[in-house]
């Protein structure tokens, strides 16, 4: 199985026969002739800024890249790539920096292509289809659509940008309803390696379509989303939070949802729960994202029996959403994510908070600024029928598997010093957490991109394991050259 390093490790010996410093120093220097306001060198205030707006501290890289490229269109890239491609530069690109994984939105010694700048807002003389760029982040895109009486299948964290999210597949509160928030997408604009600009739907190029709906940064760079906008009006959510006192109203109220008939079930239902961990105390804290898609909040009573602090009301779906704006943004810490799934059940919400909280306070209370977060989505079979329904897509799960509760286990810590530390202990847990699993017959082979630690090759899981040929074969007819396998190094890639 090709892993993220393994590949890295090839463009990495790519570069040192066709990538030398002269040669990076002339792509940037053939950039900024062609482009003299669009290319940032150190010590500008623009390359600052657009090298150090990431969500973690921790994919912040030193020395950090040679220039950064801030197009402004799609023709700016249709322009840059072939001189990427002729001087053999290496490039990551960066739409809003959420990913935890190094290297995957920035990269050393090469040059930095932040989509900053393309922020295309537009919709439908009929308010059925918006346009969006990769610029935006979600809090931008829900306060826009809301004028229209219209919601996107966007992030959960507001500040979360739109091009990762829905190249990653995308985890929606409105999931349940219309599958994947890729799955709402009907038309991708994209520069390919070659700098044609393209476009990607049900009639034309429906392979990179396909492709697209999950598969990541591999085939082209999006500039453009179209995305279904569906109707909405008063919805009931908010946060709700829990002290050490309450906290096991929560536990026993995700054990309850993780069942049938428990709330995993109702398409209606969205929720984001977080388990907090103090490593050095082995103290517990909770809150709760959560959503009913009407004005009825009964589906959460569970949740509500006793709770510290609550702002669950009427409200639109744009002012729940504007909740996550702090909690979501650009944390002056070092953080990552790292999933795992497996069959959602009673059992299974047992086994993981028994055995992260247990680990996490035998291995890392000594860790400076230490925190675990078990974030489980729970993602019904109607998530999975409605995707299918939408068209498809290169996850592919099956809707008779059983529901699914997709783990996202959160990190933060102080200290560049502990990083390895950290990435050890959660190999450690997660190889815990499937041995039990497997004796309980609870495992489930799959791993959602956009939450996907370092090392991690999901693609693989994609389809059943039917998947992964079908998207190599899509991305050798767009990519012949692989530029996005090689000069491009950085993400998670899919090999030959």
């Amino acid at each position: 199985m090709l892993s993220i390093w393994v590949v890295s490790m090839i463009g990495l010996v790519a570069s040192t026969l066709t990538d030398t410093p002269t040669n990076k120093i002339s792509g940037c220097e053939a950039l900024e002739k062609k482009f003299t306001a669009k290319v940032w060198f150190p010590g500008s205030e623009r390359y600052e800024n657009e090298t150090t707006i990431y969500w973690s501290k921790s994919v912040i890289l030193q020395p950090g890249p040679l220039c950064v490229f801030t197009p402004f269109d799609a023709h700016d890239i249709a322009t840059a790539l072939p001189i990427l491609h002729s001087n053999g530069s290496q490039f990551a690109v960066r739409g809003n920096g959420h990913m935890t994984v190094k290297g995957a939105a920035s990269i050393n010694n090469g040059i930095l292509v932040a989509l900053t700048d393309l922020r295309k807002l537009e919709i439908s003389s009929d308010s059925e289809i918006a346009s969006l760029g990769p610029g935006l982040t979600w809090f931008e895109v829900y306060n826009w659509v809301q004028k229209y009486d219209r919601v996107i299948v966007g992030a959960r964290y507001a500040p979360v940008g739109v091009s990762g999210f829905l190249l990653g597949g995308g985890i929606s509160f409105l999931g349940p309803q219309y599958g994947w928030g890729a799955n709402s997408v009907v038309n991708f604009e994209v520069v390919t390696a070659k700098g044609d600009i393209i476009q990607a739907n049900k009639t034309s190029n429906p392979d990179l379509f396909w492709a697209l709906k999950g598969g990541g940064s591999n085939f082209g760079i999006v500039t453009r989303f179209d995305v279904q906008t569906h109707p909405t009006g008063q919805i009931y959510g908010g946060t709700i939070s829990y002290d050490q006192s309450n906290v096991d109203v929560m536990f026993r109220a995700l054990q309850a949802f993780a069942e049938p008939g428990g709330g995993i079930d109702n398409a209606k239902v969205g929720m984001l729960p977080n388990l907090f961990i103090n490593p050095a105390t082995g103290g517990q804290t909770a809150a709760l994202s959560g959503f009913f898609d009407g004005p009825d909040g009964s589906a959460l009573k569970n949740f509500t029996e006793n709770f510290s602090g609550s702002t669950a009301k009427l409200r639109t779906y744009a002012d729940f959403l504007g909740e996550s704006a702090a909690a979501g943004g650009r944390g002056d810490f070092r953080g990552a994510f790292h999933c795992v799934s497996f069959k959602s059940s009673a059992q299974t919400v047992s086994l993981i908070n028994d055995t992260v909280t247990r680990e996490a306070v035998q291995h890392l209370g000594d860790v400076p600024g230490a925190v675990v977060s078990i974030s489980p989505q729970f993602l019904g079979k109607q998530w999975f029928e409605a995707a299918r329904e939408s068209g498809g897509d290169a996850i592919d799960i099956d809707p008779t598997n059983a529901n699914l509760l997709v783990l996202n286990l959160v990190t933060q810590w102080t200290n560049a010093e502990d990083d390895d530390k950290i990435a050890d202990w959660v190999e450690s847990v997660i190889e815990k957490m499937k041995k039990k699993a497997s004796d309980l017959e609870l495992n489930f082979s799959f791993i959602y991109l956009n939450d996907a630690q370092e090392g991690s090759d999901p693609f693989p899981l994609y389809g059943g394991g039917k998947s992964l040929s079908k998207l190599r074969d899509v991305r050798k007819r767009y990519d012949p050259d692989n530029i996005f396998q090689i000069q491009m190094p950085g993400g998670f890639k899919l090999g030959d």
